[in-house]
């Protein structure tokens, strides 16, 4: 978690913003294959 405070202070602030974004857009899809994978027949 350390050099990820250190590269966000570095970064502006919408940079950070749009980091973020993805970050969670692509939690949320590992989250939904992931979800896919266990259970494929709730489809």
């Amino acid at each position: 978690m350390g050099p990820v405070d250190i590269h966000v202070k570095i970064m502006a602030p919408q940079d950070v913003l749009k980091t973020s974004q993805t970050v969670i857009h692509i939690q949320e899809n590992l989250l939904l294959f992931i979800t896919n994978k266990a259970s494929p027949l709730e489809q």
